[in-house]
């Protein structure tokens, strides 16, 4: 996923545990970078991971542009996030506004249609029996049976596509297009 490169600093948002971070640290792949978390209990795991290294940062998406300064990334990281902002367009554009030109982009989202889903969700729910640890979210019965049964994505209003529920973006949402690292937007 990550070229041979060295990376002087990357940003990982939606950096979970830290473990990705670590693992590319470890391997000397990346000297120094920030991780941006919502869960409080995810970024004191990072500073566990990291934190004694002195050359990782950990915060919340709403501290970000105070503490990353603009254009220091040469890579940034955005792991099955994209599914959960309401504006990808507006989102990705601000994590642009943390790369330096030239930076690499690794964004990844999850395929949440079929049997992948049904198996996924088994897991989270298994993951979160001691209490809503990772960010849960409970599918309706009609929704799973919807898009993991009959593969009908048009049918399946969950908050991933719902903007009711406020994490979600529409259906009829922006896409945003990068060529060569500027970000352009399509209907």
């Amino acid at each position: 996923m990550i070229s041979p490169d060295i990376y002087e600093c990357a940003l990982d948002f939606g950096c979970g545990d830290g473990v990705l971070l670590k693992g590319a640290y470890d391997q000397g792949l990346i000297r120094s970078g920030y991780g941006i978390d919502v869960d409080d209990a995810m970024l004191a795991q990072c500073e566990v991971l990291l934190g004694n290294t002195g050359r990782f940062r950990f915060c919340r998406p709403d501290d970000m542009m105070r503490i990353v300064p603009e254009h220091a990334c040469d890579l940034a990281i955005c792991t099955e996030v994209l599914e959960h902002v309401d504006d990808p367009a507006r989102f990705m554009t601000m994590i642009l506004g943390r790369c330096k030109i030239g930076a690499r982009l690794i964004v990844s989202v999850p395929i949440e249609l079929g049997p992948s889903l049904l198996a996924k969700q088994i897991g989270r729910y298994l993951a979160n029996l001691g209490g809503n640890r990772y960010g849960y979210e409970r599918y309706r019965l009609s929704e799973l049976i919807k898009a993991g049964l009959l593969f009908d994505v048009a049918g399946f209003p969950s908050s991933h596509s719902s903007a009711a529920a406020g994490i979600g973006g529409t259906k009829d949402s922006t896409t945003a297009v990068f060529i060569n690292g500027c970000p352009s937007t399509l209907p």
